[in-house]
């Protein structure tokens, strides 16, 4: 066993030095467990890297953005706090762990199709993250609520991986209108390997039944293409053992699949510990941030908390929490977001926080 994991991560560390960019939006999310240990991994590949690393309250009243004529609104309080990576605003993240252990994420994926059914209460893609995040403790509640909504875009064609400290998983896609869920739990079709990149499930796994350790001969590969990623993902996930801190394991996994200048945040969470680990891959020391979701102060009567992340354009890092504001946000939000959609939509996104309110 332990020369297999030697030279599991040798071949890990191999793979990140021969990896060349690519092109195309690459982005991989995956899952791996040893014993209690239940850990998430997401490589956020994109041609922006700005943003908010953002503490989320508990028992907070929201209600979704409403975009187009036939958006249904959606009320809801927060149950949990949570802490998300924010670069299209305060309140419409990208990923990020709640503080009962339940980590979202999401990737990129053009096959996305979504429904027109007016009559369910609708989110955009990004609030339906903070909305799950919010509301559910696990993936199996995740689920039902998801069923329960649509999602009505406004930028992105995407799908989500979702994971939590009792070890399931689950895949969120919108194909051919329709919600598809695979997941570990008996609620939906079965998902055989916990991880995502840029094509649907249910390809991938097709293509990774060719290779070995999941029913095929072929070697494992070593492209940068989303299949590719996907197969190597999983693989090394699956190798997942106790030889080495988890999240340096992890991390390996993401330079493994790395897509070089397009590779922009490393995210590492620990679901059992509500831990997350963050590393920029632009910035010259690559310093890793960790932050203990039972440190956080989620109590809605206190100020929202936000750090700034630096950037490989020219913001630079906070190396603390401070208060966030409606200014901090307008600035990140222009500049994600300005001249890609209407400036009245960019300014509901800047001033939506405003609109929501502590119950305590």
């Amino acid at each position: 066993m332990t020369s297999r994991i030697k030279s599991v991560s040798a071949w890990i560390a191999a793979m990140a030095l021969s990896l060349s960019p690519s092109t195309g939006i690459p982005c991989s999310a995956f899952y791996g467990e040893s014993g209690s240990q239940s850990v998430m991994g997401k490589s956020y590949d994109w041609h922006m890297s700005h943003g908010y690393l953002i503490a989320n309250k508990r028992n907070v009243e929201k209600s979704s953005l409403l975009v187009f004529p036939t958006d249904n609104r959606i009320s809801w309080t927060s149950e949990y706090g949570s802490v998300t990576f924010n670069q299209y605003g305060h309140e419409f993240p990208l990923g990020g762990i709640n503080e009962a252990g339940m980590a979202i994420e999401v990737l990129w994926l053009n096959s996305s199709e979504y429904p027109d059914d007016s009559h369910l209460q609708s989110l955009n893609e990004l609030q339906w993250i903070q909305y799950h995040l919010d509301t559910s403790a696990n993936v199996p509640e995740m689920i039902e609520r998801a069923r329960q909504v649509r999602i009505s875009p406004v930028v992105a064609e995407v799908h989500y991986l979702a994971c939590d400290a009792n070890s399931d998983c689950a895949v969120f896609e919108y194909l051919n209108g329709e919600l598809v869920i695979h997941s570990t739990t008996s609620l939906t079709p079965a998902m055989e390997a916990p991880s995502i990149t840029n094509n649907t499930y249910a390809r991938s796994m097709e293509y990774a039944r060719n290779f070995v350790s999941f029913g095929g001969s072929r070697p494992i590969p070593t492209g940068s293409g989303s299949l590719d990623r996907f197969v190597r993902a999983s693989y090394v996930a699956k190798s997942f053992a106790n030889q080495k801190s988890i999240d340096s394991y992890f991390f390996d996994i993401l330079d493994s699949v790395a897509t070089g200048s397009f590779s922009k945040w490393n995210i590492v969470y620990e679901l059992d510990e509500k831990v997350v680990h963050f590393v920029p891959r632009y910035t010259a020391d690559r310093a890793r941030v960790t932050i203990r979701l039972d440190d956080m102060n989620f109590d809605c009567s206190s100020s929202v908390q936000a750090r700034r992340l630096a950037s490989h354009d020219g913001w630079t890092a906070e190396n603390q929490f401070s208060n966030m504001s409606t200014s901090k946000n307008r600035t990140m939000v222009n500049r994600a977001l300005e001249g890609d959609i209407p400036g009245y939509l960019v300014n509901q996104v800047i001033n939506y926080p405003n609109t929501t309110r502590c119950r305590n």
